[in-house]
């Protein structure tokens, strides 16, 4: 045979005769029986040149100097022994036989083995006194494979080792324990928790690994009670799951935009708005439900300018209000004759506004011309001019005035006076218009 190490063991020299050789087969074969504790590289028991006869080597124990090499005495030196008697005790590799075990912790994270476990039925000739363990108790910290060596020791103080794979396992679920959220929407409609905020204090009996939500994002389509479940897994994966009720809360009030609006009124007419007309863009994070005014309709007495309110209600209740200024036009009426006022209600005649006509005669006609002015904003309606009184009959409207005004926009009407006594006449010129103190216009002629 030869010196090549020929099993790979641990230790073993390629170049010397020791536990790991290489054997060769043929019809003078030098032949080899040996026994080693390789484990700690020494030799037991070598018999070596089978083919010598009674001058074959037999060795015990590992040979120290001489050749070098530890298992072969090279002497030739089994007829030097009267007695030739061994007893060979040939166990298992690890020098005892062990059993590999897994281990499942327990609640606290922790877990115990003993050497009775470990042992798989080692004998002793004169029987074991001891069986110890390096390592029999197992926590988180030695999760997977770990390395337990087993110590046999007999009566008379002699051991023997042997090693054993134990594998650890956490098959043991967290408790997962959530807990309840209201949330508020912001401004944008939007709303984010995490698992941090639903966890109420989850446990592991090692460590937990993660914590998710089954929805973290919410927005206005949430808003209520929503069930949101928290999963918690530890560091073997384990998990389990707890449910939480996540109430989703719009409390932003919409964002109100007004503009001014102009309306025209005058006696007898009013003006309308609506909301749309007064809105400008109101906005809410969620979305406008209803509009409503303080005010919708105006008169003459809401002139020169009213302050209203735009009230805007979101979908989920939330309320806002704006202020806008709606201006109330109205018309201003001035009549005149030969440009001088002539007021409402006169009834003082005179020759400068030409209500008083003069003396001409009887059967002799004079006419006279009078001009009305709208002096404000709102659109003025102006009725057909009549004459009352005692001598109405000689005074004739002989050109009516228009019937609707603008801002500083004129109008004319005319009458004739025919006298037909010689003593003083009277009437009483009356038209309607559309002026909010002056619906009725009324003054007194003479002649």
């Amino acid at each position: 045979y030869g010196t090549a190490a020929y099993l790979g063991l641990p230790g073993a020299s390629s170049s010397l005769y020791d536990y790991d050789d290489t054997g060769s087969v043929g019809s003078n074969c030098y032949g080899s029986f040996e026994a080693h504790n390789w484990g700690a590289g020494k030799t037991l028991f070598s018999w070596n040149a089978f083919n010598t006869g009674n001058n074959y080597d037999l060795g015990i124990g590992s040979q120290v100097g001489g050749s070098g090499h530890p298992d072969w005495t090279f002497a030739y030196n089994a007829g030097n022994y009267t007695s030739r008697t061994l007893y060979i005790l040939v166990g298992n590799t690890n020098g005892v036989k062990t059993n590999n075990l897994t281990l499942d912790l327990d609640a606290t994270g922790n877990t115990s083995v003993t050497a009775s476990q470990v042992n798989n039925n080692n004998k002793d000739n004169c029987g074991i006194a001891s069986m110890t363990l390096s390592k029999t108790n197992y926590n988180c910290s030695n999760l997977g494979a770990n390395i337990d060596t087993l110590t046999l020791k007999d009566a008379s103080g002699n051991t023997s080792k042997g090693t054993a794979t134990i594998t650890v396992k956490d098959l043991i679920a967290p408790t997962a324990i959530a807990q309840n959220l209201t949330v508020n929407l912001d401004a944008t409609g939007n709303a984010t928790i995490t698992s941090a905020q639903v966890n109420n204090g989850s446990t592991d009996n090692c460590s937990i690994a993660s914590m998710t939500l089954s929805k973290s994002t919410f927005n206005c389509t949430n808003v209520g009670a929503n069930n949101v479940i928290l999963t918690v897994t530890d560091g073997s994966g384990n998990s389990s799951t707890a449910n939480a009720t996540i109430t989703i809360q719009d409390l932003t009030p919409p964002t109100v935009v007004t503009k001014n609006v102009t309306v025209n009124v005058s006696a007898g007419n009013t003006a309308t708005i609506t909301t749309s007309q007064v809105n400008n863009g109101s906005t809410d994070n969620c979305g406008i439900a209803s509009y409503s005014l303080s005010q919708s309709t105006f008169s003459c007495s809401d002139a020169p300018n009213k302050t209203m309110t735009l009230t805007v209600t979101d979908i989920h209740g939330n309320v806002a209000t704006g202020t806008a200024t709606v201006t109330v036009n109205t018309p201003s009426i001035r009549v005149q004759g030969n440009n001088h006022i002539i007021s409402n209600g006169s009834l003082t005649t005179s020759s400068t506004n030409f209500t008083d006509f003069g003396s001409s005669g009887i059967g002799v006609s004079v006419t006279n011309p009078y001009t009305i002015t709208n002096e404000a904003l709102g659109p003025l309606s102006i009725g057909t001019v009549s004459i009352s009184g005692t001598n109405a009959a000689d005074f004739v409207v002989t050109q009516q005035p228009g019937t609707s005004l603008n801002y500083l926009s004129t109008t004319n009407f005319s009458i004739k006076f025919t006298p037909s006594i010689s003593s003083v006449e009277s009437a009483t010129v009356t038209f309607t218009n559309t002026d909010c103190s002056n619906s009725t216009y009324t003054f007194a002629l003479s002649g």
